[in-house]
């Protein structure tokens, strides 16, 4: 490891150096002096040239802070999103538009399968409806025919009624549905035809 005889920038140069990382690093703070001496060890090992010329440039400063990011005195701590990439000519935030994208594509996926969800959600809302309604108007039909039934007497009249309605009663307790009411309309045949034997 080469010792530092010299450093490549001046003493305002590395003074600008630090305000331009700390106005990067914002909203997080550095404690520069107790880190300090963590950065200079990292920087000697990593950035000091065959010379001896040590070069604290924002590049090489913000790299040995990433690098050491996790043992670092902090005032402010960074937060757990990723941290925005920085040009080390301008000192200003370059947008990362591949992850930008990556975002835009989850979140456009996320709400794409929402809006499925809703929509067949409310598609299977509607043929539920539907279905209540055929049952219903069915369920009606039965009650219609249960009314109009005849018999040969008043008794059998009595007789063939109470047996559809007790048929009808318990199709619509446990099988309310339209496959139900098929059977139910079979049912109601077998009844009747028993009595007109």
């Amino acid at each position: 490891m080469p010792v530092p005889k010299s450093f490549k920038q001046t003493e305002q140069e590395r003074q600008q150096v630090m305000k331009e990382i700390s106005q990067a690093l914002l909203p997080s703070v550095l404690d520069w002096a107790k880190s300090g001496d963590m950065l200079h060890g990292y920087m000697q090992n990593h950035f000091v040239d065959e010379n001896g010329v040590y070069d604290v440039s924002f590049d090489t400063t913000w790299k040995a802070i990433k690098a050491l990011k996790d043992v670092l005195i902090w005032k402010v701590a960074p937060s757990k999103t990723p941290q925005t990439h920085y040009d080390p000519s301008t000192g200003k935030a370059i947008r990362d538009l591949r992850g930008e994208r990556e975002q835009q594509a989850r979140d456009q996926a996320r709400e794409d399968r929402e809006r499925a969800e809703r929509t067949k959600s409310l598609v299977q809302l509607e043929k539920n409806a539907q279905q209540n309604v055929a049952v219903n108007q069915r369920i009606e039909h039965f009650r219609s025919e249960i009314q109009n039934t005849r018999g040969r007497t008043h008794g059998q009249t009595a007789q063939i009624r109470e047996k559809l309605t007790e048929a009808l009663n318990k199709k619509v307790a446990t099988k309310r549905n339209l496959l139900g009411m098929l059977e139910l309309e079979d049912e109601f045949k077998t009844v009747i035809e028993g009595f007109w034997r």
